[in-house]
């Protein structure tokens, strides 16, 4: 366990083999926020020479749902790059 982030190395060895073999370049492993930590993006991690990203995240548990689920919409809108005032870029029909 890294006493500085909280991960085992084990569980990002392991997200990392599922993005290769599900073929997914984007993951997110989230943990509970404490008092000490607040919400948002602890670290990334990629493979060498790969476009695999792994962020690790915290969400506060104890905030209300509609609050709660704005902290998942962020962390997954950076995560994915997506800019919302430049939303059409993204988003196309």
């Amino acid at each position: 366990m890294d006493r500085k982030s909280g991960v085992s190395q084990a569980d990002v060895y392991q997200m990392m083999a599922y993005a290769r073999l599900y073929k997914c370049d984007r993951l997110m492993l989230l943990y509970p926020a404490t008092p000490a930590h607040a919400s948002g993006i602890i670290r990334r991690f990629g493979i060498d020479g790969g476009r695999e990203l792994l962020a690790l995240g915290r969400v506060d548990m104890t905030v209300e749902n509609r609050v709660m689920q704005s902290q998942l919409r962020s962390l997954i809108d950076e995560v994915l790059g997506i800019n919302h005032d430049n939303i059409n870029d993204y988003y196309t029909i």
